[in-house]
C-alpha cells in the first residue's frame, strides 16, 4: 500500500510587473533617449549584433541619452535595467 499525501500548499508567490521603458529615436543617427515615467533607470548595457557590449551607462534618474554617433550603423541590444527589473530591447543605428 502507498502512502501519497497530496497538499495544496503556496511555496512562494513572484510578484512580476512589466517595466515600461521608451526609446526614441529608434532608428538614430546620433543618440537615443531612453525614459521610464515609472522608476529609476540604473544601468543600461548596449550589445552588438556579435554580443560585445559596447557601450555602459549608470544614469540612476528614469531617462538617460545614449551617444550613438561613435556606433557603426546595425542593430544593437540594449538591456535596461530598473528598480523593478530588468527589459531588453532592439535599437537601430543608421
Amino acid at each position: 500500500v502507498d502512502n501519497i499525501l497530496f497538499t495544496q500548499n503556496i511555496l512562494s508567490i513572484y510578484e512580476f510587473s512589466t517595466e515600461r521603458f521608451s526609446v526614441s529615436p529608434n532608428p538614430t543617427s546620433s543618440t537615443w533617449n531612453i525614459n521610464s515615467n515609472r522608476q529609476i533607470i540604473k544601468t543600461i548595457l548596449i550589445f552588438d549584433i556579435l554580443g560585445k557590449q559596447v557601450v555602459r551607462v549608470i544614469p540612476n534618474s528614469n531617462q538617460a541619452t545614449i551617444d550613438a554617433s561613435s556606433l557603426k550603423d546595425g542593430i544593437y541590444m540594449a538591456k535596461i535595467e530598473g528598480e523593478n527589473g530588468t527589459r531588453t530591447v532592439k535599437l537601430v543605428k543608421n
